[in-house]
């Protein structure tokens, strides 16, 4: 008897665990909807978030795709995981946008605005 309740709360535990496990990676796509990862910028010296913002800002102008300050809910830099890599200056930034309408229209000009021009965006 006693260990059939101990299969039967295992049981109950390892699905709540697998249901929750679930629900977080549902939470985590989510917030990911409106992310923008931009690859190859080399990082400045003192970087902040400031000069990050100013930096998106100057490409959304440049592709046609108005992105002001507002816009940006948080921005980043994708910390090192791996000790090789610390001395990497080309490190992703995460741009996170208040909405995936805005993300989708950014992507979009910026793929139109390397079809359009034969000197493709870069750093």
């Amino acid at each position: 008897m006693e260990v059939r309740i101990v299969r039967n709360t295992r049981w109950t535990r390892q699905r709540l665990y697998y249901f929750m496990e679930d629900k977080i990676e549902d939470l985590q796509r989510g917030i990911r909807k409106a992310n923008i990862e931009i690859k190859n910028v080399p990082k400045k010296p003192h970087e902040d978030k400031h000069d990050l913002v100013k930096m998106v800002v100057k490409l959304s102008e440049t592709i046609d795709c108005q992105i002001n300050k507002n816009d940006i809910k948080d921005i980043y830099r994708v910390q090192v995981k791996y000790k090789k890599d610390k001395h990497n200056t080309n490190l992703p930034i995460v741009v996170e946008l208040s909405s995936t309408i805005q993300k989708t229209d950014f992507l979009k000009m910026a793929l139109s605005f390397n079809i359009r021009h034969k000197e493709k965006l870069r750093a």
